[in-house]
């Protein structure tokens, strides 16, 4: 419950924020450069959180954002979900060289480090929002395949499955209307427990320069940006390294409480 109302706290600021705040979070204004949070001329200037080292609202910068880290941690959670659990789907229920080939090429990524295939990749397809959506789905798919695989190795087993197959039903019917509902649950918890680590991941990639372009606000970039300033300036890496914490945090609270929720076993 902590992490879902947390959740839609963040959700709520960050779909609200036009409203919240007027700022522009790409105007610029020198003169007011690296005002501290809750100070007087920050907030007689209407920026409660201060701004960085060009003057920019920090708070808007932080809502507009956090916009763009979960656009990326949704959208690529929805790309390798959809790609990783056909794939599991397929080499579970088919076998022979479907599934060989599928695994063997699911041991090849796992070999490979994620944040090294990421470097790799948006360096060769260059900075820009789709690619690092394609970058979250390319590197995160694996796990969905091989949890998918797993389930319908056991769920093809069962009579339900073999009465369907009686019945005349084909086996993409077999797969998609019998074995993928029933193989949801384990599938919805890595689903919310992934969503956080892909957020920390386009926020690392932002940090080293490679993800979403410069004028694009992220939080990894505000972090990155503030960095130099750390002695002068603290507030300028610490406010969206604040909002990543929080809602990493309550990403991985709410994983947990729905992996408890649905997990059968652990309600005995």
């Amino acid at each position: 419950m902590l992490g879902a109302l947390g959740l839609c706290g963040i959700l709520l600021m960050i779909a609200g924020a036009p409203v919240i705040v007027s700022m522009n979070p790409l105007a610029q204004d020198v003169s007011l450069a690296r005002l501290a949070p809750f100070s007087l001329r920050a907030l007689e200037t209407g920026h409660p959180l201060g701004t960085d080292h060009l003057g920019r609202d920090l708070l808007s910068r932080m809502l507009y954002g956090g916009r763009v880290s979960l656009l990326v941690g949704v959208a690529g959670v929805v790309l390798a979900g959809a790609f990783g659990v056909t794939v599991g789907l397929t080499a579970g229920y088919f076998g022979g060289w479907t599934e060989i080939a599928a695994m063997r090429l699911v041991d090849v990524q796992l070999a490979i480090p994620t944040m090294l295939l990421a470097m790799g990749l948006m360096a060769t397809m260059g900075p820009s929002l789709p690619n690092v959506i394609v970058v979250m789905g390319v590197t995160s798919w694996i796990v969905y395949a091989r949890t998918a695989r797993a389930v319908t190795l056991v769920l093809k087993q069962l009579q339900y499955v073999e009465a369907a197959t009686c019945c005349g039903a084909d086996h993409w019917r077999v797969l998609f209307r019998h074995i993928l509902p029933n193989a949801w649950t384990p599938i919805i918890v890595i689903a919310t427990q992934q969503a956080a680590q892909l957020i920390l991941l386009e926020a690392s990639l932002s940090f080293l320069g490679i993800g979403v372009p410069p004028q694009i606000p992220t939080w990894g970039r505000m972090i990155a940006e503030g960095r130099n300033y750390l002695t002068s300036a603290w507030w300028l890496s610490t406010v969206p390294g604040l909002a990543l914490m929080v809602t990493v945090l309550a990403l991985n609270f709410f994983g947990d409480g729905v992996r408890d929720t649905l997990d059968p076993k652990l309600r005995m």
